[in-house]
């Protein structure tokens, strides 16, 4: 009787620690989730009591949609901190480029989640993520981007240098990180305080997106 007294003591010892370490688990992958390795990601509410990650991509035109949806939220919540965090899409080879498997003509000088941390390097992400968002095709022209780089202020040989560094590349392999870690497989995804809000074919429209941010609030 006493060794199964010894025995029962363990196990709840070790449910709780098990319970524990999924907690921290958990915290921790939020706090990864809401602290991306390039700062500038961050756009930071007005006594910020909520926060929103965008974990996105400017070659999915459903995170395009939704960009339209996110913007008119913010500006009815000032009070949402904001974190788009792209993530950057499985590019095709030269080879498979050549073999007819993509057939759009690359215009831009490099990725556009590439470009757009690299102008953050600059101080300039939130203008060009704008513009990516924005601009209704996955390909931008180069032409566009050079008008567009100017206009900002942002160094344009700079950041398509910059685009292809080491420093790029690790931001944007931790946004896919953290992404994973978190449980987000699919974009467009959000984190939306506490809860992952996963958007399918059926795009939520602002008063539905209104929701989940009250929801998490309260």
């Amino acid at each position: 009787m006493k060794y199964f007294y010894f025995l029962l003591v363990g196990l709840v010892v070790l449910a709780g620690l098990y319970t524990l370490t999924g907690i921290v688990v958990v915290k921790w992958s939020q706090y990864e989730a809401t602290h991306p390795q390039g700062k500038f990601q961050i756009i930071e509410g007005e006594n910020s009591k909520i926060t929103i990650v965008d974990f996105t991509s400017y070659q999915c035109g459903y995170c395009k949609s939704m960009h339209k949806t996110i913007n008119e939220a913010l500006e009815l919540h000032k009070d949402v901190t904001y974190i788009p965090r792209p993530i950057l899409l499985a590019q095709p080879s030269e080879e498979e480029q050549e073999k007819g498997q993509n057939t759009t003509p690359k215009q831009q000088p490099a990725p556009l989640e590439k470009l757009v941390i690299a102008a953050g390097l600059q101080g300039k992400f939130q203008e060009m993520h704008a513009l990516f968002m924005e601009y209704p095709q996955p390909i931008v022209p180069e032409e566009l981007i050079k008008e567009s780089a100017e206009l900002y202020g942002v160094d344009y040989d700079l950041m398509v240098k910059d685009s292809e560094s080491e420093k790029v590349k690790k931001i944007l392999d931790n946004n896919i990180k953290d992404m994973l870690n978190y449980g987000v497989k699919t974009i467009p995804s959000y984190i939306v305080g506490n809860k992952i809000y996963a958007v399918g074919k059926d795009l939520p429209d602002l008063q539905k997106f209104l929701a989940v941010i009250d929801q998490e609030k309260n």
